[in-house]
């Protein structure tokens, strides 16, 4: 994305055009009641997702197991050093 200020002009209807930079991109356009309009790149999220963005102990947790993943740090296997050996007599 390009820093530098342009001049734009509205068109007839009141729009005007961001760029090629900004194409087939969701926007949020604010204005902050100076005459000026601030225009940020957003990625929409279902609602249905929402909740784990505002419980901040449950994305605690998933960013933590997100990190530990990433580490390689997994859980022992429950079931090692159990004796499964009765299985083999259980039919089919």
């Amino acid at each position: 994305m390009r820093s530098d200020m342009t001049l734009k002009t509205t068109d007839s209807k009141g729009r005007i055009t961001l760029g090629s930079d900004f194409a087939n991109l969701p926007v949020n356009i604010v204005q902050n009641g100076r005459g000026e309009w601030v225009v940020q790149l957003v990625e929409a999220i279902p609602i249905s997702e929402t909740w784990l963005l505002k419980n901040k102990e449950a994305l605690n947790l998933v960013t933590e197991g997100i990190v530990q993943a990433k580490n390689l740090q997994f859980a022992n296997d429950p079931t090692a050093a159990k004796d499964y050996s009765w299985l083999e007599e259980v039919e089919d």
